[in-house]
């Protein structure tokens, strides 16, 4: 399970409650840094305000702080922050959402799939959940499930690439246990198929959505696959 790919999704948007604290928040250097991909600038930017506040109560810069600590790799220190923003506003979905994330990504699948889950009792219309929920399925394996979330991500917003991609890697997650059990290629080349024919359809349902290209990029190398797999002749001892 790749776990860096999920962190080409936007898991940084949030729902603040006063207009001017939020546009006061918003032009902070830090989040700025954040924003254009400098995650140690970010870091050390929003680490220092944190740090000069005297109640340390400002939810939302410790949340980009965990959120910078975490595309740079510090696991640990991101989960205290994003810990930090959770407690300070328990009820923010989209810190639910960043400490689920953070968690996943530093492999405590049981506690993402917790923070996933309270954002959607939160939130029930919350894409970014299922997708963190689904993607923790795939990492146990737990490939019906993942689908599920799939589904139920998909009849909130059919347009959400990453519903359709997550519905493809349970496919191909289930042709993973065939491999295992040498099963031959006729049914290996089915669910490959399957697999593409459900990015396909996503292709066509997303291409409103502005991060459409998501799917397209994963189309041409699964296609290979399915052509692989579809012509490849038996290997025969002797010949």
């Amino acid at each position: 399970m790749n776990f860096q790919k999920i962190a080409l999704i936007l898991l940084t948007v949030f729902s603040l409650t006063a207009i001017s604290r939020a546009q006061q928040e918003a032009r902070h250097p830090g989040i700025i840094l954040y924003e254009q991909g400098k995650y140690k600038e970010a870091a050390e930017s929003l680490k220092n305000a944190v740090s000069k506040d005297p109640n340390k109560s400002n939810a939302t810069l410790w949340s980009y702080l965990g959120l910078s600590q975490t595309e740079k790799g510090e696991g640990k220190n991101a989960v205290k922050s994003l810990e930090k923003a959770t407690a300070l506003e328990p009820s923010n979905p989209s810190f639910r959402v960043n400490l689920s994330y953070a968690y996943l990504r530093n492999r405590q699948i049981n506690r993402s799939q917790a923070e996933a889950k309270k954002a959607i009792e939160l939130d029930p219309k919350r894409l970014t959940a299922y997708y963190l929920l689904g993607i923790g399925y795939l990492a146990e394996r737990k490939f019906g499930e993942a689908e599920q979330e799939a589904e139920r991500l998909l009849s909130i917003d059919p347009t959400y690439p990453e519903g359709h991609i997550l519905k493809s890697d349970a496919v191909i997650g289930r042709l993973g246990i065939l491999l295992e059990k040498g099963e031959d290629d006729l049914n290996i080349s089915n669910e490959l198929q399957k697999a593409f024919e459900i990015l396909k359809k996503g292709e066509e349902a997303s291409r409103s959505n502005p991060n459409h290209d998501r799917i397209v990029k994963l189309l041409e190398p699964l296609q290979a696959f399915v052509d692989y797999y579809k012509n490849r002749k038996p290997y025969v001892p002797g010949q």
